[in-house]
């Protein structure tokens, strides 16, 4: 009974390192619809199958947990380009970049402010200051996004209208 308990105990901590990885996330801008990579669910992982094989080649080297379209309903188009990449290592992000400019033109990594007033163990915040309450990975993702979406449309009305004065951009 106690090499039972002992063996949980440690694929139990095995399991919570791996939970609790650090993957890297990035958003990538794709300007050619054709581009799009064919996507297979490998749990817990994605493969990217691009028309293209050194991309495909590219994508293989990495460890990618998730490549989702952004903002699909999107009004505008740029915004449609934008897909939420998720990967092991952010060289995915260098050598797609790399690759071929002009059908990857923009990435970039998220930024989070992150309040030094915060103590660290407080209940609703991580290690990185970040909100928890909770949600998993995926619905934290997606409440940024639309929040960054909120963001966005709230500027795009204000030029709409002629008020620029209070946008720093």
């Amino acid at each position: 009974m106690r090499t039972v308990s002992g063996l949980l105990v440690t694929v139990s901590l095995l399991l919570c390192l791996k939970a609790n990885a650090q993957h890297k996330t990035f958003t990538l801008q794709i300007n050619d619809i054709a581009a799009i990579p064919a996507i297979t669910q490998n749990y817990p992982e994605v493969t990217l199958n691009f028309a293209d094989p050194g991309l495909t080649t590219i994508a293989s080297h990495y460890h990618i947990y998730n490549f989702e379209q952004a903002a699909p309903e999107a009004p505008t188009e740029h915004m449609r380009q934008l897909w939420l990449v998720e990967v092991d290592s952010l060289g995915l992000m260098n050598e797609l970049l790399a690759y071929d400019p002009q059908l990857f033109p923009w990435a970039d990594t998220p930024t989070i402010a992150t309040s030094t007033a915060v103590p660290p163990n407080d209940p609703l915040f991580g290690n990185q200051g970040e909100l928890s309450y909770g949600l998993s990975a995926k619905e934290t993702r997606q409440l940024k996004l639309l929040f960054v979406n909120y963001m966005e449309l709230t500027i795009y009305m204000m030029r709409l209208k002629g008020n620029t004065g209070l946008i720093t951009i």
